[in-house]
């Protein structure tokens, strides 16, 4: 679902709201089945509502679904969205941090991590 919104995103440039549209009938069509279907739902409701992308609205609701807070990220774009934060470590101390599986916040929950880097 994430790469056929980019292709309506980027080819085909249409606006959020014609995106969240067209999600929309996609899970209303009983031919095609959406995986994370309750996910994609919640997705395309955060890009109805604003700013941020429908790749970051899916990442949050998977993370919240398996019981995390927030989503540790060194993607830019995603910083300021809600749910989103800088790990505040640089790449190489964060990698040994999720190797010895030391993230979770103050609660003992655990945080979903995202570690995205531009090519």
């Amino acid at each position: 679902m994430v790469e056929t919104v980019w292709v309506l995103e980027r080819a085909y440039k249409l606006t959020p709201r014609e995106i969240a549209s067209a999600i929309e009938r996609i899970l209303q069509t009983d031919v095609l089945v959406a995986e994370n279907e309750q996910e994609v739902f919640a997705a395309m409701i955060a890009l109805k509502k604003g700013p941020g992308s429908f790749a970051d609205a899916v990442i949050t609701a998977l993370g919240a679904r398996r019981g995390c807070t927030l989503t540790l990220t060194f993607d830019q774009k995603a910083l300021p969205l809600p749910g989103f934060e800088h790990p505040g470590l640089s790449r190489t101390a964060f990698v040994v941090h999720v190797l010895q599986n030391k993230l979770h916040n103050d609660r003992n929950e655990p945080v979903f991590v995202l570690v995205w880097e531009k090519s």
